[in-house]
């Protein structure tokens, strides 16, 4: 594989990550009609960005997408971007208690980035079916980016 093609399929594995990771912002509140409603294009955004019709670039897409993902959830943490996220979708919450507790906290790693994890696993799953066995070795590894 060349050095850009290889660049490409791994910032769309990160763009992957930082998808789900933003799910796991969007449903950090506890707003069941916000988070089905942030699910979807989750799934739709990040099997677009893992498909590709050579099985390599699909590969190093999903790695890059799993292994960037706790990464992707940590720095969006320490970033301030889950709580500034919460303070939008539940003000009420903030102006009475000042911000997320300990309780909140516990809802993000026991509930919420699970269930980004496995949209992401979804994704990546849906991606590999894009194309049956046979289609995919008709293809091979020849193309660009998709």
């Amino acid at each position: 594989m060349k050095l850009i093609q290889i660049t490409a399929d791994m910032l769309c594995g990160l763009g992957c990550a930082g998808c789900a990771c933003l799910f796991s912002a969007a449903a950090f509140p506890g707003r069941i009609g916000i988070m089905l409603a942030a699910a979807v294009p989750t799934v739709l955004i990040c099997t677009a960005l893992l498909w590709t019709k050579r099985t390599n670039a699909r590969r190093l897409r999903s790695i890059t997408a799993i292994v960037s993902f706790l990464p992707a959830v940590w720095f969006s943490i320490r970033a301030g971007i889950h709580t500034a996220v919460y303070t939008l979708f539940n003000p009420d919450y903030i102006r009475e208690y000042g911000s997320p507790n300990i309780g909140d906290a516990g809802g993000l790693f026991l509930i919420y980035i699970p269930a980004a994890l496995i949209l992401l696993l979804l994704s990546v799953f849906l991606a590999k079916l894009r194309f049956s066995p046979q289609e995919q070795q008709n293809h091979g590894e020849k193309g660009q980016i998709p």
